[in-house]
């Protein structure tokens, strides 16, 4: 015996618009409610623009700055370590500014300091140096320890570049120079970019001592005693002085220092000293080895 079944009526795909609709818009939503819970959740940490990044920096005499984007899921994950970082520093009674970019908004800000990589996390040791090139850039795991002791070797002068002022900051530099010697960048002013600091800054460089002066002192003193024990052309108030990049063998580690005795990295161009007799380049016998 056999039981008859009633065949079933075949199914018709009916469009629903309006549900299509609210998927689409559920699904649209979700990148946009992570970011503003980001940023609700992150609302401690000040956000930086172009009118008021140089007077927030300089609100502390020291900051750390991460250069962030929306669609970045990386970002999220180090803003929310930077508020760790935030209340850590507030508990040891550390003074320093933490604060985030976003450079989908700030495009000039991005290219200033060549942050288009996102998360790029950088130290202003002295906020006062606020030209390019003169921060020091985190790199490693985003850990809540990992960025404490990037930024306690940055304030305590352990990896963070040294501003020089007199001659005889650079025989403290020579001095406890322990590699083949040490890069001194001189500068026109710290607020503004020069050709030279990407010299200053190049991987080659970076693994010997590296110090700064700038012509414009940001501590009042005046830098032409230093420009003339370099050698360099001084003009009046440093405006229009010469800029340049010198090497200084570890050898010359006597105080008896002399630009004679340095590779010297100019702009031909720029400082019309570049095609002195003096003058060195990279791949000069007395300078590093970057070539």
């Amino acid at each position: 015996m056999y039981l008859h079944q009633r065949p079933r009526a075949p199914s018709v795909y009916v469009p629903r618009p309006w549900l299509l609709a609210s998927r689409l818009v559920a699904f649209a939503a979700v990148p946009l409610m992570s970011l503003v819970e980001t940023r609700d959740s992150n609302s401690g940490i000040a956000s930086l623009d172009e009118a008021n990044f140089a007077e927030k920096l300089r609100t502390s005499s020291s900051a750390l700055v991460a250069f962030i984007a929306p669609w970045c899921s990386a970002c999220r994950t180090v803003l929310a370590e930077l508020s760790r970082v935030k209340h850590s520093l507030a508990q040891q009674s550390v003074r320093l500014l933490v604060a985030q970019c976003d450079v989908s908004r700030e495009v000039s800000l991005a290219a200033r300091f060549r942050t288009w990589r996102t998360p790029m996390v950088l130290l202003f040791p002295n906020t006062k140096v606020l030209a390019p090139s003169l921060q020091l850039v985190f790199q490693g795991q985003i850990l809540h320890a990992n960025m404490m002791a990037f930024i306690h070797n940055g304030l305590q002068g352990r990896t963070a570049p040294l501003q020089i002022h007199t001659p005889e900051d650079v025989c403290k530099v020579a001095q406890r120079n322990k590699g083949p010697g040490a890069f001194i960048g001189f500068f026109i002013s710290p607020d503004e970019d020069s050709l030279l600091q990407a010299v200053w800054a190049l991987g080659c460089a970076s693994r010997h001592g590296r110090s700064f002066a700038f012509a414009h002192d940001t501590a009042g003193v005046s830098a032409e005693r230093l420009w003339r024990w370099a050698g360099l052309e001084w003009n009046e108030g440093g405006s229009r002085s010469e800029e340049a990049v010198l090497f200084i063998p570890a050898g010359d580690a006597r105080c008896e220092l002399k630009a004679t005795n340095a590779a010297r990295f100019s702009l031909p161009g720029v400082n019309e000293q570049a095609s002195s007799s003096s003058s060195s380049s990279c791949c000069s016998s007395s300078g590093p080895s970057c070539c």
